[in-house]
């Protein structure tokens, strides 16, 4: 009699908590050390030393960090690094295909520079206490007994990044919050914008595109076009600012600034203000062509190296209306 082939399911919040890391690191080791691919042999041979191999495996081939085929289980790559941190990287790249898993980690908003917080009901936390127990196994969440409030740990910071170059603006602006959302009303007005500028170039038009939709670590938000009075056409790439009419002051990231000078005359900020009812004022934006090269090639601004700068319409020697 043939066995069965194993099937891929669904994993839920309760099948987590059949889950651990000294299951995952059992299962990991006995893929690694075992010359057999065969599922019955590395089964059995797991549960001579762990639990639930069934949620732990699905758990892994959710992730891509194990593969099935032909009634046979194997490593998809050879794990240079440590397990834990092996396991954290592709969690956080993969969380996408776990909904549960997924849906735990936008419930984590920014409370101020780098403080991702969770303050969940006494229902959520009991509902979600596998993924949660999990990932403290992991050492990805530190928590607050006062306030009862998950934090992702310092340690855990740099796998949410991964998390967050994976997540469009539209999801990513739940999780950061109201400025954000205005933020992204602002790309979209911008985008409109430019579409309605390429009028008549319809080969163009598709052509502008909402990159941080896709990619929020791009360093610019919108790809278009700039026309030539020759006809041509060269790209554009757009980085938005939503701005207070007042002072059109606005924060620029190294990763943007680092992108402007590698793009130089075809990198562009545009600075829209936005009105008392939180909408964006296309008509009265600032564009700044190759930012890089007005501000950044003075000798005090290359020395600088924060995470963040705050820059107003002063430092390109432009003066508000």
């Amino acid at each position: 009699m043939k066995p069965k082939p194993m099937k891929e399911y669904s994993l839920e919040n309760a099948d987590f908590k059949r889950i651990s890391f000294p299951q995952i690191r059992a299962l990991v080791n006995t893929l690694a050390q075992s010359g057999v691919r065969d599922a019955g042999y590395i089964k059995e041979k797991y549960l001579k030393s762990a639990a639930y191999f069934d949620e732990t495996f699905q758990f892994l081939l959710k992730l891509g960090v194990v593969n099935s085929a032909l009634n046979q289980i194997y490593l998809s790559a050879p794990i240079a690094s440590d397990t834990k941190s092996y396991v954290l990287d592709w969690m956080f790249k993969r969380a996408y295909k776990i909904p549960a898993l997924d849906t735990y980690f936008r419930n984590f908003t920014l409370r101020q520079k780098g403080v991702y917080a969770f303050q969940p009901s006494e229902q959520t936390n009991l509902q979600t206490s596998g993924i949660r127990n999990l990932l403290m196994e992991l050492g990805m969440l530190a928590y607050d007994t006062k306030t009862r409030t998950y934090f992702i740990s310092d340690a855990g910071l740099p796998y949410l990044g991964s998390f967050l170059r994976h997540t469009s603006a539209t999801t990513l602006a739940k999780i950061l919050g109201q400025r954000d959302k205005i933020g992204l009303m602002a790309e979209l007005a911008v985008l409109a914008h430019e579409k309605r500028n390429l009028k008549g170039f319809s080969e163009l038009q598709k052509g502008v595109l909402h990159i941080s939709r896709f990619d929020v670590g791009a360093g610019y938000d919108i790809q278009s076009f700039t026309l030539k009075p020759n006809g041509k056409y060269e790209p554009k790439y757009i980085e938005v600012k939503a701005v207070s009419a007042k002072s059109f002051e606005f924060f620029w990231s190294i990763n943007e600034i680092e992108v402007a000078k590698a793009l130089g005359h075809q990198y562009c900020l545009y600075l829209v203000p936005i009105s008392k009812k939180d909408t964006p004022d296309i008509k009265n934006s600032r564009i700044i062509s190759d930012p890089h090269k007005n501000v950044f090639e003075d000798t005090n601004a290359r020395e600088m190296k924060p995470m963040l700068y705050h820059v107003s319409l002063s430092d390109f020697g432009i003066k508000n209306r």
